[in-house]
């Protein structure tokens, strides 16, 4: 071998390996792990949000694109639950209506998906209703585990809902415990749920 051609090929060896002070370019995503919601749910802490937990919060913050009404039927006594309409309306139109009370609470996904906790101020127990704000149909009911069902006379129920596009976070804070919850959007599924004890 010539030493030209010797000198080359050192060269290209040289110039070829990166030495251990030059940047080495990140190796590409094999792709997302996916995410494991009920070791999730398991080492999340309780966090409860009483601000978040009202009708008038929602209506505050969620679907600011579209026209949100709240009817109150004329009383003159304490209005008990879903008493309350909420009326929602795209350019006049109104594309969707639900019975409501003051601490009903909803998110969004996009510009056409909502979604509304149902449940009842006395009673346990929550179950979300996704609607498609486009076709203004339901597109699923889903019953969450919640709590454990326990003998009372008298209960408070409360909820908030939020979401990262993908999944639904549900905390509940209920009279004799709480619970966090993980629902997939699309299909209303459970992916996490963790009770919190309730303590004396």
């Amino acid at each position: 071998m010539s030493r030209t051609l010797s000198i080359a090929l050192a060269c290209v060896l040289v110039l070829g390996c990166p030495r251990d002070d030059q940047p080495v370019a990140d190796a590409p995503p094999v792709g997302d792990k996916p995410v494991d919601y009920q070791k999730l749910a398991d080492e999340t802490p309780w966090k409860w949000e009483p601000a978040k937990a009202s009708l008038a919060y929602c209506v505050a913050h969620v679907l600011p694109n579209y026209q949100v009404e709240i009817i109150r039927p004329p009383s003159k006594t304490f209005l008990p639950d879903h008493r309350l309409k909420i009326r929602i309306l795209d350019n006049g139109r109104e594309v969707y209506s639900c019975g409501a009370h003051w601490r009903t609470v909803f998110t969004q996904v996009g510009q056409e998906r909502l979604f509304v906790a149902q449940f009842g101020t006395t009673f346990d127990g929550c179950t979300i209703v996704a609607v498609d704000l486009k076709k203004g149909k339901e597109l699923w009911h889903s019953r969450l585990k919640a709590t454990s069902p326990r003998m009372y006379s008298k209960f408070s129920n409360r909820v908030t809902i939020e979401t990262d596009g993908k999944v639904l976070t549900v905390h509940g804070h209920e009279s004799f415990g709480d619970y966090l919850e993980f629902v997939d959007v699309e299909s209303g599924k459970t992916l996490g749920h963790r009770e919190f004890p309730y303590k004396e």
